[in-house]
């Protein structure tokens, strides 16, 4: 009897794990939604902006077109791991309203390992860069409303 509630607590824990294993899994393999943020600001201006603050976030930007901003970090490499990882951004604005513009940025880490072997690409659900990145284009925003305010005067 002992022997049959022991294997029937252990069945309920192995299974008691299974759900948050297929919600992990489906978490890696569903598509990940774009961070996004509203600007008050012209989409002309956010655009300026939104390729200024990668540049003071030491990003180099590789694509850039109406709407459309791709900018990568620099490829920091480790002997120890013997991996090289850089991230990815992607970034859409859109009019949102009268002076209004969302941004929506998506990041990607790419590893390229020699442990592994090949590359492996990972969209990042959740990230330090989304919030340093949308105060850095807050920040810029900001000093060229302060600089156009004193041209002005």
């Amino acid at each position: 009897m002992k022997t049959f509630a022991l294997l029937a607590l252990c069945a309920t824990a192995l299974l008691a794990g299974c759900e948050s294993m297929s919600d992990r899994m489906q978490d890696r393999l569903s598509a990940v939604p774009p961070k996004t943020q509203t600007f008050a600001a012209p989409q002309a201006k956010v655009a300026a902006a939104a390729q200024q603050a990668f540049k003071r976030l030491d990003f180099t930007l590789t694509h850039t077109k109406a709407g459309q901003i791709e900018a990568v970090s620099r490829i920091n490499s480790s002997a120890a791991f013997a991996d090289a990882r850089q991230l990815v951004a992607k970034v859409h604005l859109a009019e949102s309203g009268p002076g209004q513009t969302d941004v929506e940025i998506t990041l990607r880490e790419e590893v390229t390992s020699k442990s592994f072997g090949g590359t492996h690409q990972q969209d990042m659900r959740e990230h330090s860069f989304f919030a340093l990145y949308f105060a850095t284009l807050q920040q810029v925003l900001q000093d060229g409303a302060q600089s156009s305010a004193i041209e002005k005067h």
